[in-house]
């Protein structure tokens, strides 16, 4: 719907698409809908609570599920095949499984259009890594954690997260890195190798 508006800044990753999407009416308050954006046929999620309208990727970041088909809460929008909860403010991931954010988008609403600016990387990508602080080998600091189920595999992330640089020790029975354990009841016969939620790489790095 709408007219749809290119603009480049920088580069190619920083081009923003603008686009109407709909009308103030079109959703209900404690509503949302999914809306075609750009000539890609990328999807976003738009979202109306007390009557402010925001706009992330259409996308879960754990295995794609329509987050349109998901239940909406207070600020948060939770997917409907695992249960990944997600604020629909700021694209940030708020309860496991999935490790990773989704994008969030600008919204703005003039003369009862409601217009979204994304940029097309952000369109193009339905999930966003946080950025981690890497390893200091000068802090002495250390802190273990141990199991490498949700709660330990999150909290190890989350310390890089929030600039902890120095030592990490993840302490677990398993002889594999962390796995997604939610596809072992959905495909019995996968190798372990095969759903690991990060690669060995994405650790040592860090």
């Amino acid at each position: 719907m709408g007219s749809i508006a290119s603009k480049s800044t920088e580069g190619p990753s920083d081009d923003v698409i603008e686009q109407i999407v709909c009308k103030e009416n079109d959703i209900p308050d404690n509503g949302m809908q999914e809306f075609e954006i750009g000539n890609n046929g990328n999807k976003i999620l738009v979202v109306k609570q007390n009557n402010e309208f925001f706009a992330v990727g259409s996308k879960c970041s754990h295995y794609g599920a329509p987050l349109v088909k998901g239940a909406l809460g207070d600020g948060t929008v939770r997917c409907p095949w695992h249960g990944a909860c997600f604020n629909f403010k700021t694209g940030d991931i708020e309860d496991f499984p999935g490790l990773d954010s989704i994008p969030s988008f600008k919204v703005s609403v003039a003369n009862g259009n409601v217009k979204v600016s994304a940029k097309k990387y952000a369109l193009e990508n339905s999930k966003i890594v946080k950025p981690l602080t890497k390893y200091n080998p000068d802090n002495k600091r250390t802190f273990i954690v141990v199991g490498s189920g949700p709660a330990g595999t999150e909290c190890v992330e989350k310390l890089r997260q929030e600039g902890y640089d120095g030592r990490l020790i993840l302490i677990t029975k398993d002889s594999y890195l962390p796995y997604d354990r939610t596809k072992l009841s959905k495909a019995l016969s996968s190798e372990a190798t095969s759903i690991l939620l990060r690669s060995q790489q994405f650790y040592e790095v860090r």
